[in-house]
């Protein structure tokens, strides 16, 4: 746009030119040389220098352009811009950078999204309880040293289990116990030492689903003429199930524990007790003999289940509060009483006892605590009860500890360290009472782990004192 500005004389000023905010003043001086501006050009004409201002001139500049006056008769003279002036295609070009670094980004980060979820997938996979080989599923176990991973022998920090026959009810064959033990492949076995002192290479038992691990736990009765043997342990979902035998049927077939589908707690694993009684602790479930299942749940609770032998049926029981559910645990009879040893949450060994018959104290059909050892006790003990409690110590040794007296009067006695064997920090403990050769007394004999991959039995004479007999079971 163009002004036309006149002087008090009439006379008529230069002209002056505005394009988009680009000041140009075009006028020359007296000088036979032209005046150079930074990309401009100024034709010389008869105008004083003296009084002439020269305008700021924005070339290049965001936004603003410099462009040539297009001539016009009588607007002579005119100035041009000469400087170059960035073209709009380089921003066209950091907008296309800008939209390819997003696109490329976003597909990164669906990648990502999706190998999540199948990685995901393949482990909950893993843990469902669809049909897998057996040993899927592994979880951490107590201990310093690696869980698994072991080439023969058993699995590290195996579960592990001693049967023997109920009452005078021997085992098959007149065996005088069974070992129930996980294999570093993850299958159940069972070795069997026969009635001339001598054990047998494990035989595979075929139990479905089980996590690698799992705590072991069995138990054996008679009802009429028949016996029943079960065993308790985790499936890879982390659901307790059982296996049973009989002798009419001398095959294991799968229970109806699982049915229930209560959890166990798995990280650090569930240690689990059974015990059979033959009014089922006062029929405070059904009206025959039955079972009594202690075992951790996922809640980190001591859970009680209970099973009724004429019903078939199971049911759940007493929570322990207080209790620590991965710590081990025992139980015995003690006249009309039975007494569960367990570790409490301050990992001390404590008591638990049931009256079957009422006294002016305590009625019946209640868990009644007793009192507790001071001994000194590695976290997530097992334990296993033979005559004394067997418990590991912060020093992983094996110790006995022994009871006298039961109820709220429950006296403890000193721990004793057993010598002459070595335990892997964390192993667990089985033991049974039995003789090899007729007219012999029992002893208590207990098995253990001391490394990684084997069995190590051995016998306490009176309970205490030196491990004896120290015997390794072939293990293949």
């Amino acid at each position: 746009m163009a002004h036309d500005v006149r002087n008090s004389g009439g006379s008529m000023n230069p002209p002056t030119y505005y394009d988009e905010g680009l000041q140009v003043v075009p006028e020359t001086v007296k000088t036979n040389q032209p005046l150079e501006a930074d990309g401009l050009q100024a034709v010389p004409n008869e105008i004083d220098p003296s009084k002439k201002t020269y305008p700021e001139v924005a070339i290049g500049r965001e936004g603003k352009e410099a462009t040539s006056v297009p001539f016009q008769p009588g607007l002579e003279p005119y100035m041009r811009s000469t400087k170059a002036v960035p073209a709009p295609r380089r921003s066209r070009r950091h907008l296309w950078y800008g939209l390819l670094a997003g696109a490329i980004i976003l597909i990164l980060i669906i990648i990502a999204v999706v190998v999540a979820v199948v990685v995901t997938k393949n482990n909950s996979n893993k843990n469902s309880s669809q049909p897998s080989t057996p040993g899927t599923s592994p979880v951490s176990a107590n201990g310093t040293s690696t869980v698994g991973g072991t080439t023969t022998g058993v699995w590290n920090r195996t579960g592990m289990v001693a049967i023997t026959g109920p009452q005078t009810m021997p085992l098959p064959n007149d065996d005088p116990v069974w070992l129930v033990s996980q294999r570093y492949t993850g299958d159940v076995q069972l070795s069997r030492l026969d009635s001339s002192g001598t054990w047998h290479a494990p035989q595979l038992l075929q139990l479905p689903y089980v996590m690698n691990g799992t705590f072991l736990e069995a138990i054996s009765y008679s009802v009429a003429s028949e016996t029943f043997y079960h065993i308790f342990y985790i499936d890879s979902s982390g659901i307790i199930q059982n296996s049973i035998m009989t002798n009419q049927t001398n095959q294991w077939e799968p229970g109806n524990l699982g049915t229930m589908n209560w959890k166990a707690a798995t990280n650090p694993m569930s240690m689990m007790k059974a015990w059979w009684h033959f009014n089922n602790f006062g029929k405070t479930h059904g009206v025959g003999g039955g079972i009594r299942l202690f075992a951790g749940a996922d809640d980190g609770l001591l859970h009680e289940y209970s099973y009724d032998q004429a019903s078939d049926s199971w049911a759940e029981g007493f929570k322990f509060q207080g209790v620590n559910g991965a710590g081990g645990n025992g139980i015995t009879q003690n006249g009309n009483s039975t007494l569960l040893h367990l570790l409490n949450s301050q990992n001390k060994i404590e008591l638990w006892w049931w009256n079957q018959q009422p006294t002016n104290a305590y009625p019946v059909g209640n868990w009644i605590k007793g009192g507790d050892s001071s001994a000194a006790v590695l976290p997530n003990s097992a334990v296993t009860l033979d005559g004394v409690v067997y418990f590991q110590d912060p020093q992983n040794n094996i110790n006995t500890v022994a009871f006298a007296g039961f109820e709220d009067a429950e006296r403890w006695l000193p721990p004793n360290v057993v010598t002459g064997v070595d335990a892997i920090p964390g192993t667990r403990m089985a033991s049974a009472t039995y003789n090899i050769t007729a007219g012999d007394l029992p002893s208590v004999h207990v098995f253990c782990q001391s490394n990684d991959s084997n069995i190590v039995e051995f016998i306490l004479n009176n309970n205490s004192g030196p491990a004896t007999n120290l015997l390794y079971l072939p293990l293949s």
